[in-house]
């Protein structure tokens, strides 16, 4: 029964990840298993803290909206849940990623769209078909990447080298543990 439940997230996951895209994404997460981000390190869980104490703090602000003679401390609460929310996530992606390796990879194909955003603004993303040697194997992933509009369509050159003729390639930071984890990486050291 779980089995079937944790199929069902996991194609729902897919289907919506792949949607209007021509290149299927190459999912990090285990077969058959649900894609899961967030508390990979004691970070994700105070941003997570963090997150319900904001929630928490402005669900009570807006109960008690008329029995409150002061706002004062649920705002300093809603104000402590949200900086621990921030700080949680953005320390967790950098506590998360630290001991990934760089690697040149070849892209084997790539697709560049412009989108929405949830809240309705409009981006570029990128979604490569990457291969690379790791560990005496070719490892394959599909990183992602946005930027804003007004960068256009070129933005992908900060991403994506090289042209059809001698082949593309780009950089990324992959997880030694998971080498199908893979985010672009901008800022170009010597990779391995």
């Amino acid at each position: 029964m779980a089995r079937t439940f944790q199929n069902r997230v996991r194609n729902l996951q897919d289907r919506l990840a792949n949607q209007d895209w021509r290149i299927e994404t190459i999912s990090s997460a285990e077969e058959g298993k649900p894609v899961v981000n967030g508390l990979a390190n004691p970070w994700g869980y105070l941003a997570l803290v963090g997150a319900l104490v904001f929630l928490g703090g402005f669900v009570y602000l807006f109960v008690q909206r008329e029995q409150l003679e002061r706002s004062e401390a649920p705002l300093l609460v809603c104000g402590v849940g949200f900086a621990c929310a921030a700080i949680g996530a953005v320390m967790k992606e950098r506590v998360m990623t630290r001991r990934w390796v760089s690697v040149r990879a070849r892209c084997l194909d790539h697709e560049v769209r412009f989108g929405r955003t949830p809240n309705g603004g409009r981006i570029w993303v990128v979604r490569a078909l990457c291969a690379f040697p790791f560990e005496g194997e070719t490892a394959q992933c599909t990183p992602e990447a946005s930027w804003s509009r007004r960068m256009g369509e070129e933005g992908a050159l900060r991403f994506i080298h090289g042209s059809a003729d001698e082949g593309f390639h780009c950089h990324l930071r992959v997880n030694p543990q998971n080498p199908r984890q893979a985010v672009f990486q901008r800022s170009v050291s010597k990779p391995k």
